[in-house]
């Protein structure tokens, strides 16, 4: 952005312009990244994650475990959407006056929680079983929300899904803590979910031996 010459801010209108670059680019990842979450029903023949669907009914306790490798893929793409519309938003928001000051940092948080968590469940090549207990990890701490809600069905919900999952693991052979009365993750089978700066950091690629490119912390 360039300032006028008498040293004055730019007007609303100057920085609708000079971020115009920035947010059609990013409209452009929001479009790809919707396409991309919602336009397939069903993986390739032959890709890892028909193969991991393949196999999800051979996995330990599987009558109990119910599928939860279609529901890792599930939530991953849910999240992926989600992402890809708040970049959307976010885009949008530069794009007419008055533009924000504050409100957009909220989006691109949400933007980034969402993106880690679903980078989290659909890391590739970490086999049936670590994808099966990622996704118990996040049902959990789902079901950890919903027993916040201050609606007393809303709360029973919450703890069914809890004790779905703690007997899916229990039949799995899995050890599960859900960290019910807590702020920490819950954790099955030695997978609970990465600290938000850890997960930010890794959907960004911070470099860990630059201090110059840890954003993962910063935000």
């Amino acid at each position: 952005m360039t300032l006028p010459q008498n040293g004055a801010m730019a007007d609303e209108g100057d920085v609708v312009q000079a971020v115009r670059p920035m947010t059609e680019t990013l409209l452009r990842v929001a479009d790809a990244g919707q396409e991309l979450a919602s336009g397939t029903k069903y993986p390739d023949a032959g890709s890892t994650a028909m193969m991991e669907l393949a196999n999800e009914q051979k996995l330990q306790g599987s009558a109990v475990l119910g599928e939860p490798i279609q529901m890792a893929h599930s939530m991953g793409g849910v999240l992926a959407f989600a992402s890809a519309d708040h970049i959307r938003n976010y885009a949008l928001s530069f794009q007419s006056n008055p533009v924000p000051v504050y409100s957009h940092l909220v989006v691109a948080r949400a933007c980034l929680d969402a993106c880690s968590v679903s980078a989290w469940l659909s890391e590739d090549e970490i086999g049936v079983v670590r994808r099966a207990q990622r996704a118990l990890v996040v049902r959990i701490s789902s079901a950890k929300q919903l027993k916040r809600s201050p609606i007393p069905e809303v709360k029973q919900r919450g703890k069914a899904i809890r004790d779905q999952c703690i007997a899916g693991a229990a039949a799995a052979g899995w050890q599960c803590e859900t960290n019910w009365k807590s702020d920490a993750s819950p954790e099955v089978g030695g997978e609970r979910l990465p600290s938000a700066k850890q997960a930010i950091s890794a959907v960004l690629g911070d470099d860990p031996t630059d201090s110059s490119s840890r954003l993962g912390p910063v935000l």
